[in-house]
């Protein structure tokens, strides 16, 4: 029986998600760095008139770039792909070889994972049990450097890879598989809500503090975004997705058929997108800040993210299981081919974007003056003192150089590297497995 994922218009749907969460991610690294080097504006370490400038004058239609949310579309697109495979193979087959699994997803992560902590390695000092917690992916559990700037998130991947095909056996000898999903999704917000009601008001910091600060965060803050614990929901959201996809494929064709009922969840998808990302947690002179109470906070660091992914889950669901209305029209931008050269190559843009940022902030701010070109030629250390503004259009054009290196040097990198590292791992250990 065709399933959903044998249909092309549907994989380069899935393309497109997955190619705009990796953008969104380059996005907020971009503007990060903008205010990194603005944040000793005028040489003081209490002059913010760069930062304020910047916030000031970026559009409020991009607020979804200041909420870090693109790692939270790779992590719901992810594990819907991960658990379709493992789904549609339990129905095909009758069960998991999780050897299999296993290999391939190391094949596909260990190696130029290694070559990262190689390279991101050799501009830092670290100690071997810095390394060896890099290495077992577990450096945040306990509170060590992880030595990949993006190294926390392929954490929070592999110790979900591991759990996962034990969750869906469980999923698949348990009587109500959907209601244990549904209530695994809601358990998951559990953890954040307790941390943020008892950790006496952290969650009252508000974010243009922490953009003002470099990036600084307090224990709680850095928990909540870089732990398993508190980031499982997208995967488990994905999870139930794909089970739907998989064992209930007739019934979600059925209820998104009607073109006025997948309108309505298409718009309340871009709603719920809206409402979670839309907030200019920015700035300081938001309505969120001046007019709202302040146990709004609590629950809306405990709702976020999980409000964000479950409007892109409707988003996704209503485009792939409907080609007419509204959903075609929206669909048709997620087939976009540019898509599928980010989605293809999507591992390699994410470890290694930071290394075309640098450049591309240079190449983006440095010829502004000659000034700065001497400086920079002379001693280039001395440069972040001559930048104290950067304008909007400037980082957007870094972004866009971000991106483009990023893609050219992963196309190289999968090309040359990745693929053929997963083809020899593969092929040695289903030798060994035989």
């Amino acid at each position: 029986m065709p399933m959903l994922l044998d249909d092309q218009r549907n994989r380069q749907i899935l393309d497109g998600f997955r190619a705009i969460g990796i953008l969104l991610v380059i996005l907020f690294h971009s503007l990060l760095i903008s205010t990194k080097l603005v944040q000793k504006s005028g040489g003081t370490n209490n002059d913010f008139t760069g930062i304020d400038a910047l916030i000031d004058a970026f559009p409020r239609a991009l607020n979804i770039a200041w909420h870090a949310v693109g790692s939270e579309m790779i992590f719901l697109v992810s594990g819907f792909l991960l658990s379709y495979l493992l789904f549609r193979e339990y129905y095909r087959k009758g069960g998991i070889d999780l050897y299999d699994f296993f290999v391939r997803r190391l094949s596909r992560i260990i190696p130029l994972y290694l070559i990262a902590l190689m390279l991101y390695g050799l501009d830092m000092h670290y100690s071997l049990e810095d390394l060896a917690l890099n290495l077992l992916f577990i450096s945040k559990a306990f509170d060590m450097k992880t030595i990949i700037p993006v190294g926390w998130s392929l954490e929070v991947m592999m110790q979900v890879y591991v759990l996962l095909p034990f969750l869906v056996i469980l999923v698949m000898h348990n009587r109500r598989p959907v209601l244990l999903m549904s209530v695994l999704m809601l358990l998951s917000l559990l953890p954040r809500w307790i941390a943020l009601s008892l950790s006496q008001g952290e969650y009252l910091i508000p974010v243009y503090e922490l953009i003002y600060q470099g990036g600084g965060s307090s224990r709680l803050q850095q928990d909540l975004y870089f732990l398993t614990i508190y980031r499982a929901t997208p995967f488990l959201m994905g999870l139930l997705i794909a089970y739907l996809a998989v064992f209930r494929a007739d019934w979600l064709c059925n209820f998104f058929s009607k073109p006025l009922l997948s309108s309505g969840l298409l718009v309340l998808g871009v709603i719920l997108v809206a409402l979670s990302s839309g907030v200019s947690i920015q700035d300081k002179d938001a309505w969120a800040y001046t007019s709202i109470s302040q146990e709004f906070w609590l629950w809306f660091w405990t709702f976020h993210r999980f409000v964000f992914a479950s409007g892109i889950s409707l988003l996704m669901l209503a485009i792939l299981h409907n080609t007419q209305g509204l959903a075609r029209s929206i669909g048709g931008l997620f087939q976009w081919n540019l898509w599928g050269m980010f989605s293809h190559n999507i591992y390699s843009i994410y470890l290694f974007h930071f290394i075309c940022l640098i450049p591309a902030a240079l190449l983006v701010l440095v010829p502004q003056s000659l000034d700065r070109m001497e400086i920079f030629v002379s001693q280039p250390k001395e440069l972040i003192r001559m930048i104290d503004h950067i304008s909007v259009i400037e980082v957007l054009l870094i972004f866009f150089l971000t991106a483009f290196f990023s893609v050219k040097l992963a196309v190289w990198i999968t090309r040359y590297v990745e693929k053929p590292s997963q083809e020899w791992i593969r092929r040695r250990f289903a030798q060994q497995q035989a």
